[in-house]
């Protein structure tokens, strides 16, 4: 296969290597507002505590790359696999680091920070350039298109992991992780909330091609998920929550109970050598492959 230096993310497509099963796994997500130019490590490069069992990101305004003000959008997002959260509060910057200190997760701490439920969801599209080429070139075209349809609604986010799916978002509250976006795909995302009758093309978006996973899910049952969304187009963003424990199993891979009491076998798959970054060298590639056991 034809490669070229920058194009990761075009390679994983043209092989048609699926993406189900690799969102980066969190419980609690905070997303900071931290305007300006990112680094390759930008979480570690701005100085801000990791706060306490959740996975802390950088946001900035789709397009909008000043220097900070005196206050900082703050999103925190919980609760995926059962009752999905998002609360939203505009922090002084001496605030932040007050807040990433203590638990993020606890409800009263964070309305005494000023946090407020949020009706509307959030869309975070990975435009870490300086992480991979791919997430710049092929997701900020995507990050626009979506934020004309909804321009509160949708953020830059820093690095997500998965840049060979790129574009890549989060869409918060219901924590579902996707690649390969369009931006019209994206654009239906950012209005869609937990209840919302889904889009024609956001189901389609529910494939082991473009979607990545929920990010409460170990891998394994990130696949699981997918495979039964795939099967089931009339279901909303609330949490499949009857998806089971995976279960290792020498000969079928992994055994996880659906919801319908049947079990899905999921296996590892090696395939031909990729880039999984664009600044690193092709390696046997590693997806998951899944049927009714």
């Amino acid at each position: 296969m034809m490669t070229s230096p920058s194009s990761c993310s075009l390679d994983w497509e043209a092989a048609g290597m699926p993406a189900w099963g690799t969102a980066k796994v969190a419980r609690v997500i905070v997303a900071v507002e931290v305007p300006g130019a990112w680094g390759r490590d930008a979480v570690g490069d701005s100085g801000l505590p990791q706060p306490a069992d959740a996975t802390l990101y950088l946001i900035r305004r789709v397009g909008r790359h000043a220097v900070a003000g005196e206050t900082a959008r703050v999103f925190v997002s919980g609760g995926f696999g059962d009752e999905p959260w998002l609360v939203e509060a505009a922090l002084r910057r001496e605030d932040v680091t007050g807040l990433l200190t203590g638990d993020v997760a606890d409800h009263a701490r964070l309305t005494s920070f000023g946090f407020a439920a949020r009706p509307e969801p959030v869309l975070l599209v990975c435009t870490n350039g300086r992480r991979d080429a791919c997430c710049a070139v092929r997701a900020r075209p995507v990050a626009e298109a979506a934020h004309a349809a909804a321009p509160d609604n949708v953020w830059e986010i820093s690095h997500i992991g998965g840049h060979r799916f790129a574009p890549t978002a989060i869409h918060l509250p219901s924590g579902q992780t996707f690649g390969r976006l369009t931006g019209q795909v994206a654009a239906q995302l950012a209005r869609t909330t937990m209840t919302s009758t889904l889009d024609p093309a956001v189901q389609q978006s529910f494939s082991s091609t473009t979607h990545r996973g929920r990010i409460d899910l170990p891998p394994v049952a990130q696949v699981a998920e997918t495979w039964w969304r795939e099967r089931h187009p009339g279901l909303t963003m609330a949490p499949v929550n009857d998806i089971g424990v995976p279960v290792a199993d020498r000969q079928e891979g992994w055994l996880v109970s659906l919801p319908d009491g049947t079990t899905l076998a999921v296996t590892s798959v090696v395939g031909e050598p990729l880039r999984d970054s664009c600044l690193k060298d092709a390696k046997p590639s590693a997806s998951y492959g899944a049927r009714v056991s």
